[in-house]
């Protein structure tokens, strides 16, 4: 099983999500350096928007990395998940989202990409709304928030071309408060900011050589020299207001154990991969307490000449997720 984070367990996944770094979509776990990419991989999935409410439709996409041609195309198969983990299971997604239970596991598409309708009930199931009885027992417990104040809904990528065990990723669903007063509600839905994906600017290449700086449409290109030690400096937006922004957002959350209602600013975060090469950190980033807008890593180039790639996925910890990728010519 691989839940998608840029850590290697479920365990590791916790703690991070203890650090306010609670990632929905990253990386699944690879053999050796967690960076080397070396035969077609899903690395992330995407969902936009990167916030859904009941009943909109969510668009999904897997980045499928490439050693050879950057990216992939292979046979994917999308299903979504009506399973809360039980309380014994210590992992944010359900087991049972793993089988072919149809009682919890329905298909959403194949291919590259999905389009997947929100139950209009998916705040009940996994939200702050208390779900429906069933069979004369109480009423569910409401599920718990994240650190962000969000929630989820589970979904599972199978890609069996790739030889990878099956992916599971998680949505964040746009729900209402639960537990707040009138007027904490009111002000929430006026004010909150919906999530959008981050977005990266641009890549400075900084080494020997002068320095490159890689920007507009991805892939992006560049030429660096045999065994050079580089670093490269990649940043996104600043975001000092309110208004939709590709960065590192503002947002209200609401605290359930002291019942304020406060703003908080997203934590991000970059998994980086590499064909070859050495690089030194296979993840970066910026907690929310930290207003810069760019992360570095160190790269020391390929000793033998040829053609490379790189791939830098972006995170916030409100479940946006995307990507750029970087074709590399070392001579």
């Amino acid at each position: 099983m691989r839940i998608l984070t840029a850590n290697r367990s479920v365990y590791a996944w916790l703690s991070t999500l203890t650090l306010a770094l609670a990632l929905t979509a990253c990386a699944p776990e690879l053999p050796g350096d967690p960076w080397l990419v070396q035969a077609p991989t899903v690395l992330a999935v995407s969902a936009g928007p990167a916030e859904v409410k009941p009943g909109q439709v969510a668009s999904l996409r897997a980045l499928i990395a490439d050693p050879q041609q950057g990216t992939a195309n292979a046979e994917l198969s999308w299903f979504s998940c009506s399973a809360r983990p039980k309380v014994a299971e210590a992992a944010p997604v359900a087991a049972a989202c793993l089988g072919g239970d149809p009682e919890w596991v329905q298909p959403v598409g194949l291919g590259q990409t999905a389009s997947w309708t929100v139950p209009v009930e998916a705040c009940a199931v996994f939200g702050p709304s208390p779900p429906p009885a069933k069979d004369g027992q109480p009423a569910g417990r409401p599920a718990d928030p994240d650190a962000t104040g969000g929630f989820y809904a589970p979904l599972r990528l199978n890609a069996p071309q790739l030889g990878q065990d099956p992916i599971l990723f998680r949505l964040r669903l746009r729900c209402a408060l639960g537990g707040a007063t009138q007027a904490q509600s009111v002000q929430y839905n006026q004010q909150y900011r919906i999530n959008t994906q981050p977005d990266l600017q641009s890549l400075a290449v900084q080494g020997p050589a002068p320095s490159v700086v890689l920007s507009g449409p991805a892939p992006w290109k560049v030429q660096v020299k045999r065994g050079s030690a580089l670093q490269l400096r990649t940043n996104w937006k600043d975001c000092p207001d309110t208004s939709p922004c590709g960065g590192a957002e503002t947002y209200l959350r609401f605290d359930p154990a002291t019942r304020i209602l406060g703003p908080q600013r997203e934590a991000i975060r970059i998994s980086w991969y590499a064909t070859g090469g050495d690089l030194r950190h296979a993840s970066t980033g910026r907690s929310p307490a930290d207003t810069s807008n760019f992360s570095t890593n160190d790269w020391t180039a390929p000793a033998l000449a040829g053609s490379h790639w790189l791939w830098l996925v972006v995170r916030d910890d409100r479940g946006g997720v995307s990507w750029a990728q970087v074709a590399v010519e070392v001579n």
